[in-house]
């Protein structure tokens, strides 16, 4: 279960600037983002992107008060995600944040972007790329790179040089940790071996109610006097179906905002990061080694899931093979009572028939009689047969009851009572 720690909003706003953000975070168990989140919420300030780089540097930087709130001390409730982060994905994130800490003061200042558009471009985006530069933009004004062998980008018809950019960035950046980059049609797929998770390159956009021109409106009245005329020359017997009358022009346009959106695909690792999205000062271009590790979480986390599930597979194949054991098991055990009760009726069958044959021979004998007899001496004798060693040994060889090396028996014992409780 996820853990809970309640701070009150003052103590809160002396932490976040006494260091920086990201080792606050860890504290609380949450991401650096998602504290920044709690922060806005509650209206307490945060330090500026900068502020500890010029602390460092020995400039002076201004701490921004915090507003008085509307109630006397609030308090916060934070809820610790990481603790609900899959093992593997959270041994990943912390042994980044490990070196991040090791490497920052080494760390050189970051080279400033080369300028668009991209030559030498990735082997795995040309395809990408020449789309998105050949394509004349739709209605909406966006170019799309959606087909087969593509990374199913859409974006405004401006930003294609920049998004090509960030896709060749980003496969450079995979390669170096091993990750294979690979268009996916709508999408695009990272993976190593056979774990893979999807992603997208996309720009945000927004709805608006579509404004008709002068021209469509025109467009929209020619149509509809065409589609009166069309039903009034119907008559009743006629049995065409017409259909309804449609705008000639969308209800909504969709507006393209100019910014972009990085977004892995829900894949089973909750609690981890899954969008970068252009901000006021950073873009997505200069996030791709946050990305990079977002993308190794969400794979350790696949893979984890993966493992458990093949193990989950490999328990429940297991107990069903041993299920199956028990049950051929209990049919042998039923076939062994029931030869045994055949041995003890033939027991009985045999006194009863040497008591028959002792009383009839001191009787009056008669043909009816010798007929009976001789009948019930074939009976004895084939009880007696079935009865003796040789009989037995052979009944027991065919019905295969008792093997010298039993393939029934199971190693680990009789099942628990519960066993057919496992799914």
């Amino acid at each position: 279960m996820p853990s809970f720690r309640t701070i009150t909003r003052k103590d809160l706003y002396e932490l976040v600037w006494s260091r920086p953000m990201r080792d606050v975070a860890v504290e609380f168990g949450i991401s650096d983002v998602g504290l920044a989140k709690t922060c806005a919420r509650h209206g307490i300030p945060s330090p500026p992107r900068g502020y500890w780089a010029r602390l460092q540097a020995g400039h002076k930087a201004e701490r921004q008060s915090l507003a008085r709130a509307e109630t006397e001390n609030p308090t916060i409730e934070i809820v610790a995600t990481t603790s609900r982060l899959p093992e593997a994905a959270a041994k990943v994130l912390a042994e980044a944040r490990i070196e991040d800490m090791q490497t920052k003061e080494d760390r050189p200042e970051p080279e400033p972007l080369a300028p668009f558009p991209v030559v030498d471009l990735h082997r795995s985006i040309k395809l990408t790329a020449l789309t998105l530069r050949k394509s004349r933009p739709a209605k909406d004004g966006a170019v799309r790179a959606c087909d087969e062998g593509m990374h199913g980008v859409i974006i405004s018809a401006g930003l294609a040089e920049r998004a090509m950019f960030i896709l060749d960035g980003l496969a450079r950046r995979l390669e170096k940790d091993g990750i294979a980059f690979e268009p996916a049609g709508a999408s695009m797929r990272a993976g190593i071996g056979t774990d893979t998770v999807l992603l997208t390159l996309v720009e945000k956009t927004r709805r608006q109610k579509h404004i008709p021109t002068q021209e469509e409106l025109n467009e929209e009245e020619k149509e509809r006097k065409r589609f009166q005329r069309r039903w009034s020359q119907k008559s009743l017997s006629d049995l065409v179906d017409l259909g309804s009358y449609t705008r000639p022009y969308p209800e909504w346009d969709i507006i393209f905002l100019g910014h972009l959106v990085v977004e892995i695909d829900r894949s089973g690792g909750d609690g981890l990061r899954r969008r970068w999205s252009d901000g006021k000062t950073q873009k997505v271009e200069r996030m791709l080694d946050d990305i990079a590790l977002g993308l190794r979480a969400h794979l350790a986390a696949v893979k984890e899931r993966r493992e458990s599930h093949e193990e989950w597979q490999r328990q429940y194949a297991h107990m069903q093979r041993r299920r199956e054991t028990a049950r051929r098991r209990a049919e042998r055990e039923t076939r062994r009572l029931a030869f045994l009760k055949e041995l003890s009726d033939h027991q009985q069958e045999i006194a009863r028939l040497t008591e028959w044959l002792a009383h009839a021979g001191a009787e009056q004998k008669s043909p009816h009689l010798d007929r009976t007899n001789q009948w019930v001496r074939e009976r004895l004798r084939l009880s007696q047969a079935a009865l003796d060693e040789a009989g037995i040994e052979s009944a027991l060889a065919k019905a295969a009851l008792f093997p010298e090396a039993d393939e029934l028996q199971d190693p680990e014992g009789e099942l628990p009572k519960d066993s057919y409780n496992f799914y």
